[in-house]
This record gives structure tokens, C-alpha cells and sequence, in this order.
């Protein structure tokens, strides 16, 4: 299932809230905040969707567990690993479909029509994108952006593996953003050496 709005709106609201309470009250209470809000984006997900998205489910049962290691390991370092974990399962799941030779995101070129078009029938522009996504030379564009994208969070994943043990709580954060520009990047960089 493609993202919705409620997974894209509250995504970074338990780390957010996790930021912020940590501030005032200390990271026991911020970690508290953020498993709350966890929960509270997969009700939010339910309520909007009427399903709870796999990956604000994976999301929020890392939260919860890291949340309550660091908790009853009084170190909020544990916490702070949950973008690591994101990341090498990010890259294992890529990995898996290049060692299968179906790079994921040219598998997941359907999941792109059904965004575009949904039910219904494609005209005009959306008809022309989509005849194009499937070109060869488009196809060849998806499979080096799934193969860039196993480099990409496995960077990400050690950058923030040293963020969660050396930087400070907003640092960490303002590192744990950094993933979407780093995508776009990496997607700019494979179409214009194309």
C-alpha cells in the first residue's frame, strides 16, 4: 500500500515530541512522549485508512521496543538507534531484490501507477509519464536508483549509528531528517549520469 496522508503528516511526531520533552523533562519523559505518539499515529493511520500501514507499524514497534530498553537501561543511546535500524533494514530489503534481479524500485512501478491513475483510466500527461515508465531506458534509470539507494541508507544508517553514541538530541534529529534530501539526491544524481 502506497503512504498515506496520516503516515506522511505524523511520521515524525514521536521523535519530534521526543525532542521537545526531552528538553524540559528529560529523555525518560521524552521517550515516554514518543511511545505514546506512536501509538498515536497508528490509531491515526487506522482512522483515516481504515488499515494501519506496514511501515508505521515497523516504526512504531521499533519506538516502543528501543524506548522501553533505554527506559530500563536508564540510556536514552538505545533509543536513539531506531534510524539505524530503519536504514540496514532499508538496505537489506533493496539488497534482497537485487540478489533476486528484480531491483525494488522497478517492481515498484505498478505501486507508481496506481498513485497516479488510482481506479480509473489514464489521460493526456498522467497516460504519456506512465507509457514512459515503462521504456527501457526508465527501467534502467529505476534499477541503478535501487542499487544507489542500498549505498545511501547504509551511510545513512552508520551516520546515525555514530549520531545516537557522540551528538547531542537535536543534532541527532537534524540527522535523522537528512535521509529525504539525500534520497532526492541520489535520484537527481542517477537520472542526470543516466
Amino acid at each position: 500500500r502506497i503512504m498515506n496522508f496520516g503516515l506522511i503528516f505524523f511520521q515524525f511526531l514521536p521523535l519530534l515530541l521526543y525532542i521537545i520533552v526531552d528538553y524540559w523533562k528529560g529523555f525518560k519523559a521524552g521517550i515516554i512522549a514518543a511511545i505514546v505518539a506512536a501509538g498515536f499515529m497508528l490509531v491515526w493511520d487506522y482512522a483515516t485508512t481504515g488499515v494501519i500501514d506496514q511501515f508505521s507499524l515497523g516504526e512504531s514497534f521499533l519506538i516502543v521496543v528501543l524506548g522501553i530498553i533505554s527506559l530500563k537501561m536508564n540510556n536514552e543511546r538505545f533509543f536513539k538507534f531506531q534510524p539505524t535500524v530503519i536504514a540496514v533494514v532499508m538496505a537489506g530489503v533493496f539488497g534482497y531484490f537485487e540478489l533476486i534481479h528484480e531491483p525494488l524500485m522497478v517492481r515498484y512501478i505498478p505501486q507508481m501507477e496506481k498513485l497516479m491513475v488510482g481506479n480509473g483510466s489514464p489521460t493526456g500527461e498522467v497516460k504519456v509519464i506512465l507509457d514512459n515508465l515503462h521504456s527501457p531506458a526508465m527501467q534502467h534509470i529505476f534499477a541503478r536508483l535501487s542499487r544507489v539507494l542500498i549505498l545511501v541508507f547504509l551511510g545513512h544508517g552508520i551516520v546515525m549509528a555514530y549520531a545516537a553514541l557522540f551528538w547531542s538530541t537535536p543534532r541527532w534529529f537534524l540527522w535523522r531528517l537528512a535521509i529525504y534530501p539525500a534520497v532526492l539526491m541520489a535520484t537527481a544524481f542517477v537520472q542526470f549520469t543516466a
